[in-house]
């Protein structure tokens, strides 16, 4: 065993940060999931990032050695007896690595508790029906295989998509039917029953389309047995939980002009009538 300083900790998370290789499919390296942290905290006064892994599927190319029976002839004796051969075949070889991810949360679907004690966080996502069937067949001890099924007869309600394209401006491609985006609301932290008595403690658990309950809530996975959320604000503001952001004036003014204009707009229409 080898024994890691301080200098070769930071070597490795700058390799598995910023090496092309390292980074999983569809995601940033560090530096980029940074600069767009700081742009998320300016216009939602959170950075939020998730810290976690995830599974990468890995390919390869390695040769196979199958033995073949072959004839062989004496060329002294004439004599001909059976022997073995190697043919080399090259195939493909597909497995799985695990690489840190480190995931930038959107502050519109990160949910505090609003005391400030910290009693849970949740984190809101969606996902392709097919992703939460095969992350439930992969850890079916964690989730409620039977509960995730019954998630094919269920939509993400349509209003909810379109408070999504309002938040982000963007509008959606219209979906085939069998392309079921399931909404997925992640908790971590301790949950309380109707009396206010504590029933789990520092558990994980997981509701889809705020009806189904897929994963049951189980101890914290992580080993360091804390939130995965790293949470800062640009603006702090004391005694808050959501603090301000620095564009919060700006937008406010720039509503206040937007009024201010179509006041006059409308004015000078009914001035034109």
């Amino acid at each position: 065993t080898t024994t890691l300083t301080s200098s070769g900790i930071t070597k490795l998370l700058k390799h598995r940060l910023g090496e092309p290789e390292q980074i999983p499919p569809g995601c940033q390296d560090f530096p980029t999931t940074v600069s767009d942290a700081i742009w998320t905290g300016a216009l939602g006064s959170l950075m939020v990032l998730k810290v976690h892994g995830t599974k990468v599927k890995t390919r390869k190319l390695d040769v196979d050695l199958i033995p073949m029976e072959q004839a062989y002839k004496d060329p002294q004796t004439g004599q001909e007896f059976a022997g073995v051969a190697v043919r080399e075949e090259l195939v493909m070889r597909e497995g799985s690595v695990w690489r840190l991810l480190i995931e930038l949360v959107r502050p519109e679907d990160y949910f505090p508790d609003p005391t400030g004690r910290g009693l849970y966080e949740i984190h809101r996502s969606h996902a392709d029906l097919y992703q939460v069937i095969e992350a439930a067949e992969a850890d079916q001890e964690s989730y409620d295989l039977e509960a995730v099924m019954q998630l094919a007869d269920s939509y993400m309600d349509a209003e909810v998509e379109l408070a999504i394209e309002r938040e982000t401006e963007q509008s959606h491609a219209t979906k085939p039917q069998f392309r079921k985006i399931v909404e997925l609301w992640e908790l971590w932290g301790t949950i309380l029953d109707s009396d206010g008595h504590v029933v789990h403690r520092n558990c994980r658990c997981t509701i889809a389309n705020q009806s189904f309950l897929i994963r049951l809530p189980d101890p914290n996975p992580n080993w360091h047995q804390e939130s995965p959320f790293v949470v800062a604000p640009l603006i702090r503001v004391p005694f808050s939980v959501f603090h301000k952001a620095l564009l919060d004036n700006a937008v406010r003014l720039n509503l206040a002009e937007n009024e201010i204009f179509n006041v006059m707009l409308d004015g000078s229409i009914a001035a034109v009538w």
